[in-house]
């Protein structure tokens, strides 16, 4: 089952929730909602709890989003990823693109993970 859900709060951050199915038909949603999420105002937080699988084309949109927020000066925060996760993401190479050293999970424990 796919979902995904994007809110604003009252503080001004933008939670984006999903989860993917292994084929490509969420992938206009999900792209479309992080354009949403760049256009709008404040941090980001990706609650990556509900993900299990995450292709390459989804992890672009991310990669894409974090780099997005970020030279804006918003905080972009990716909340509840999983040991599996954590792995493909540091295999990509990602690690820098989601984690400052400080707040990286394979330096230390990072918040939202348990």
């Amino acid at each position: 089952m796919s979902f995904i859900c994007f809110e604003s709060t009252a503080e001004g951050i933008s939670r984006l929730t999903f989860s993917v199915s292994p084929d490509y038909e969420d992938l206009g949603m999900l792209r479309d909602t992080a354009a949403s999420l760049v256009a709008a105002e404040g941090d980001v937080i990706v609650d990556c709890e509900s993900v299990k699988y995450l292709n390459a084309a989804a992890m672009q949109i991310l990669v894409a989003l974090a780099r997005a927020v970020r030279p804006q000066s918003r905080a972009f925060t990716l909340l509840h990823v999983s040991p599996e996760l954590d792995r493909v993401i540091e295999l990509a190479g990602l690690t820098s693109v989601f984690w400052d050293e400080a707040d990286c999970p394979l330096s230390g424990e990072q918040e939202g993970t348990e």
